[in-house]
């Protein structure tokens, strides 16, 4: 879990946007199950087939559920494992009080549980430089951004490798220096 500290020099000078690193898609979608609920806008195919019941009902949810969910692990175990681009699809819940979760066509994980995996894995391992491609923002408004963006400083602080700086331009090396791990990536437009 420890592969870039591990590269050490041979990779310090190389920038950030030419580092190649393992990714997983739909990253946070390991607990999505037949019972996980249908998010609100289900592509047409699949909204006729949501409002079945009974056996059909349980047969439809599971083969759904099997397509929405990409992986079978967590993002801390993903991280543990060497995955260093992580793609985050997440949305508003409705149904529970507004708060944020991860999704694809289904409900997957509370967005703050994956973002404190995130945050344990980054502090526990300070040289290994985690990417993550936030995007979808179903059912977000523009005060959910703003509420977002500060979750998101508050959470990763000085951790964050700001564009403001140097971006995806600075080394390996730099962002050592700096104790900056984590780039996001907010693909609003996904």
């Amino acid at each position: 879990d420890n592969w870039m500290t591990e590269l050490g020099h041979d990779i310090e000078d190389v920038p950030l946007k030419d580092l190649v690193v393992p990714g997983t898609h739909n990253s946070a979608t390991h607990e999505i199950n037949l019972f996980s609920g249908f998010v609100p806008e289900l592509p047409k195919g699949l909204l006729a087939s949501s409002y079945a019941t009974g056996i059909t009902g349980i047969v439809v949810a599971a083969a759904i559920a099997g397509r929405a969910k990409n992986q079978s692990v967590s993002v801390g175990d993903q991280l543990r494992m060497g995955i260093r681009y992580l793609d985050i699809r997440i949305a508003k819940r409705p149904d529970d009080s507004g708060k944020l979760w991860t999704m694809h066509t289904m409900w997957g994980s509370e967005f703050g549980k994956v973002i404190d995996e995130i945050v344990g894995f980054v502090n526990a391992h300070p040289k290994e430089i985690v990417f993550i491609e936030l995007g979808q923002f179903k059912y977000m408004k523009e005060e959910d951004h703003v509420w977002l963006a500060g979750y998101l400083k508050g959470k990763f602080g000085r951790k964050l490798i700001h564009k403001p700086d140097k971006g995806v331009h600075m080394t390996v090396g730099e962002a050592w220096k700096k104790n900056e791990s984590v780039i996001l990536f907010y693909n609003s437009r996904a």
